[in-house]
């Protein structure tokens, strides 16, 4: 059954605004990169996004969200994976919001 255009808005709407709580997460993270909640947070969200990407068909969304995941998930400190850090701050700077592309 092929998604329905108000389900694969919301599915848009939802992955924007991650993105956007992942730039963010990703922000505080260089001024405080031990924080566990915010590094939860972000992995949790790029959770969200992968799935909603999958849905959306979106390979290099999922593939980003992925990525994030395997490097940060279980993570104390972001300095203890700094070239990943780096890696996953250019990724996620350069997605366009999915909202903007209808």
């Amino acid at each position: 059954m092929a998604l329905s255009e108000s389900h694969r808005q919301l599915f848009i709407d939802e992955c924007s605004r991650l993105t956007v709580l992942v730039c963010e997460c990703l922000s505080a993270l260089e001024k405080d990169p031990s924080d566990a909640d915010t590094i939860e947070k972000m992995v949790n969200a790029a959770d969200v996004i992968r799935g909603g990407a999958r849905f959306l068909q979106d390979k290099n969304m999922e593939q980003s969200a992925q990525l994030l995941i395997e490097l940060f998930k279980g993570a104390q400190d972001v300095r203890e994976r700094q070239e990943g850090f780096n890696v996953v701050s250019n990724l996620f700077g350069r997605l366009t919001p999915l909202s903007t592309l209808n």
